[in-house]
């Protein structure tokens, strides 16, 4: 099961949510059985589910209120559906939470898991929503009184952890030789062009050319050696860096930054016949702002007041 965002021929419209048979050893789509089983304003996020003997299609469309989640069950998968909005939204205030899935406890309880369809400077933020099951139907949030729910922003754990309290990784020294489990890259990785063993305690990241070079717009967000940490919504984060500077070739750069699709901000290191600090301030141009004398560089990423 799929979305098709583009235009389809046979309806001539977009977000076709497409079923597709595949082979019996489950390596290969069987293309010619591709069949149209839903349309609708922006609809994507496709889950399948069986429950109590029915398919249940779990999925996302766009309506006057927002991104919504939405749900279809049918006896057969190529249906007739009955079709139900699982929760509304206040586009201003709820981000949308609508991509993610069902999860069910032990004791039978259910949760959505979800990240949020929108999201400030944290990106968009992934959490927990209880489910109350109504006529066989997963509502999502406080049931209201039409029987669709609505967001809430806090709720009893639905797991209490016994022992010694799970912390966030964060800090890191390098030590281990392989990367730890808060880490993720931005672009897929070479491995040729980092390393953990080459000098211990340091993460080795070799330079090489962004897609698209001479285009300086988002330039940040095309380059391939970004290692990157979630930010978290909490009242203030910080985080720095120690770089070994001794390295670096002429027109090469480095540093840190605090980046989205939508925009960034970073402070390092552009190597140019002397090293300069630079700063690119939004997307705009780097900026040299004053020369750095040394082989290494400390830098940090100032807390952030969410308000």
């Amino acid at each position: 099961m799929a979305t098709q965002f583009g235009l389809d021929p046979k309806n001539g419209k977009k977000y076709n949510i497409q079923l597709i048979k595949m082979t019996p050893d489950g390596k290969s789509l069987i293309t010619e059985s591709d069949t149209i089983i839903h349309q609708s304003q922006g609809s994507e996020a496709n889950k399948l589910y069986k429950i109590n003997g029915l398919y249940c299609h779990y999925f996302s469309e766009v309506n006057k209120e927002g991104r919504v989640m939405m749900m279809e069950r049918a006896k057969s998968l190529y249906g007739p559906w009955e079709i139900r909005q699982l929760n509304h939204v206040n586009a201003a205030t709820d981000k949308e939470p609508n991509q993610g899935g069902l999860m069910q406890l032990p004791n039978g309880d259910c949760w959505f898991f979800t990240h949020y369809g929108t999201g400030d400077w944290e990106g968009r933020a992934a959490s927990l929503l209880p489910v109350t099951w109504v006529d066989g139907w997963p509502i999502v949030g406080s049931v209201g009184a039409d029987g669709i729910g609505n967001m809430i922003w806090s709720a009893k754990k639905p797991i209490v952890a016994k022992g010694t309290p799970l912390r966030m990784q964060t800090d890191d020294e390098f030590i281990s030789t392989r990367l730890l489990s808060q880490w993720e890259w931005n672009c897929r990785p070479r491995s040729n062009k980092w390393s953990l063993i080459d000098r211990r305690g340091f993460l080795r990241l070799h330079a090489f050319r962004p897609i698209d070079p001479q285009n300086q717009k988002k330039i940040l967000l095309r380059a391939g050696n970004t290692i990157t940490q979630r930010s978290m919504r909490t009242k203030s984060n910080i985080a720095t860096v120690k770089i070994d500077l001794s390295g670096m070739a002429d027109g090469q750069h480095a540093g840190l930054t605090h980046l989205s699709t939508a925009s960034y901000s970073a402070l390092g290191i552009n190597n140019k016949m002397v090293n300069g600090i630079w700063c690119i301030p939004s997307t705009t141009l780097i900026r040299q702002d004053q020369r750095l004398m040394g082989k290494r560089f400390g830098c940090n990423r100032p807390g952030i007041s969410t308000g």
